[in-house]
């Protein structure tokens, strides 16, 4: 396998990552067309070959106005066993993970497509199936585990849990704190932004 470093001309900012992301979703098309098969992680390339002059550079245009010109500069060549190599695998296996669509939560990709709908008592309770994978460097070689794990998620949002407390607040008479209450109804609760 060879590693390969990408420059873009002109520059793009590296917090700007939607942008980068859609001129190496380009590139990689134009890349397949030319080399085959290959792997992007952030600002590295990976291909099972080296690449010939005339493909190490690609322009790219994101829209009408705006055209890239992506260089490919070689970087090394690393063998199986390499700690380049277990990279290179966990970086195709998230490409393969994502082109399924799962949602990555911390170190564990979940099919949020399909929830499973906990309905015993109208609770609103979904449960979300995933697994947990780990490519781990042996003596025998590389060995990747699966482990299967589940998630359940509240449907209902932070907001109507807040705005059930108001309700109420103003059913009740006297004195009632509705935002420590809302505290109160939301600790240790996690809360998944889409």
């Amino acid at each position: 396998m060879h590693k390969y470093d990408f420059k873009l001309t002109p520059e793009v900012e590296l917090d700007s990552k939607r942008l980068r992301a859609k001129i190496v979703s380009k590139a990689e098309e134009a890349l397949k067309a030319k080399v085959g098969a290959i792997v992007f992680q952030g600002g590295c390339t990976f291909y099972g070959s080296k690449m010939d002059k005339d493909a190490a550079e690609i322009e790219v245009s994101v829209d009408a106005e705006h055209t890239y010109k992506l260089k490919y500069e070689w970087v090394q060549t690393f063998k199986p066993g390499d700690s380049d190599h277990t990279n290179f695998i966990k970086c195709l296996l998230n490409k393969v993970v994502r082109g399924l669509r799962f949602e990555v939560m911390g170190r564990k990709y979940f099919n949020a497509q399909d929830p499973v709908k906990i309905n015993d008592s109208g609770n609103g309770l979904s449960l979300l199936t995933g697994f947990d994978p780990r490519v781990v460097q042996k003596e025998g070689g590389l060995y990747l585990n699966i482990e299967p794990c589940f998630r359940i998620l509240r449907e209902e949002t932070a907001l109507d849990c807040i705005n059930a407390c108001k309700n109420m607040a103003e059913k009740r008479r006297g004195p009632y704190d509705w935002k420590a209450e809302a505290e109160e109804a939301l600790k240790f609760s996690t809360i998944c932004l889409s």
